[in-house]
């Protein structure tokens, strides 16, 4: 099974807290310990690392309590970076 690492975005900080507890008191090194699952606030979000099916339950929980978000698999501040770019590009921001 492989793991792969995802990013929520757009989460406020309470909001990623709670998800971050969540997925590490469900997942972090569990069911064995070459389950290396867990979950950690990162620049611009969330970041989780896990298996797909993982993921998909972090994704429950936070669709579950309403809240908004982007899920990712690129580093929230390299988005955040290519939206600076196209907006400069446009002209709407110098």
């Amino acid at each position: 099974m492989k793991l792969i690492q995802a990013y929520f975005r757009l989460l406020n900080y309470p909001q990623a807290m709670q998800v971050k507890r969540y997925f590490n008191e469900q997942y972090e090194y569990k069911p064995a310990t070459n389950n290396k699952a867990f979950s950690n606030i990162t620049t611009g979000g969330l970041s989780v690392y896990g298996l797909e099916s993982q993921i998909l339950d972090a994704v429950d929980f936070v669709e579950k309590h309403g809240f908004r978000y982007e899920l990712c698999f690129e580093h929230p501040t390299t988005i955040t970076k290519r939206i600076v770019q196209d907006l400069k590009d446009k002209k709407l921001i110098i």
